[in-house]
């Protein structure tokens, strides 16, 4: 589903040159024959980067995608651990579609790269094995791969910690911690109007990585999920992570520089905002 955009899409482009505020083409798209839609089936003409990335729109990041090429996509993916088949060579990667799918702990590896300043450490579940003496016999030794620059992993924190603040992420806040993420959903393999098959939020704070998954096994007309992500995995995510939160430092994001440079970018676009709304109050 959508968590794959930044693995797909946004990290390569930004790579590529392009900034969190860039507009990018939020139209009725056909390449080829393949018309993705977004999920409230609305078109906005362009939108920034950012704004695609918070409200999870679908057509954004498949006509970027299509616009830096395919192949820098797919490379990415697989830079950041995920293995891809010949069929998922296509533009509907952008939006996480794959033959066989990815795990949970695949994706919370691949997101350990944006809590790491774009260094993934390999996931394990066993730091290590001691005798009944109390004695080492065995130790988890750490593996780390450079898959993208700090300030390309910045970009993508400042944008999915916009996701949890104010975007389709809101319900993963939890007071006293910096959290990024994003959600995900994936269609039906039958026509319906409301359902998704699989919900996903793959979150991460400066000190924790978590991927969430919710879906049936065998999804079928009498098996799927009736509502939107935003409402079922964030929440899921919340709640596992206070559980935890004692356990953990309360750091914050060190996005200093990023935050800085997008900070006019920010103003301008509230003015715009508040512009605009005051013209709509004036014709009505």
């Amino acid at each position: 589903g959508s968590t794959m955009k930044p693995l797909a899409v946004y990290t390569p482009a930004l790579e590529e040159g392009y900034e969190v505020f860039d507009l990018l083409d939020d139209s009725p798209l056909n390449i080829e024959g393949y018309q993705p839609k977004n999920y409230d089936k609305q078109y906005r003409g362009q939108v920034t980067m950012y704004d695609a990335v918070v409200n999870s729109y679908n057509v954004p990041p498949v006509w970027l995608l299509n616009e830096i090429g395919l192949e820098k996509g797919t490379k990415a993916v697989e830079k950041f651990g995920i293995p891809l088949q010949e069929e998922d060579q296509a533009l509907g990667i952008a939006l996480g579609g794959m033959h066989d799918g990815t795990s949970p702990l695949a994706m919370a590896q691949a997101y350990s790269a944006f809590a790491n300043n774009g260094t993934m450490v390999e996931a394990h579940s066993i730091q290590k094995i001691e005798d009944a003496e109390g004695k080492v016999i065995a130790k988890w030794k750490s593996k780390s791969t450079t898959v993208t620059k700090p300030e390309i992993a910045q970009k993508i924190t400042y944008m999915l910690k916009g996701v949890v603040e104010e975007g389709t992420g809101e319900r993963a806040q939890l007071d006293g911690f910096d959290i990024a993420g994003k959600t995900g959903s994936t269609q039906l393999p039958f026509a319906n109007e409301g359902g998704t098959k699989d919900h996903w939020f793959v979150g991460y704070t400066p000190n924790i990585v978590g991927a969430v998954w919710l879906g049936y096994d065998q999804t079928d007309e009498s098996h799927y999920l009736a509502t939107s992500s935003s409402g079922t995995t964030p929440v899921i995510f919340r709640e596992i992570l206070a559980k935890v939160g004692s356990e953990l430092p309360d750091d914050k994001f060190s996005l200093a520089s990023v935050e800085k440079k997008y900070k006019n970018e920010v103003k301008k676009i509230k003015e715009r905002e508040e512009k605009a709304r005051k013209e709509k109050e004036k014709e009505n």
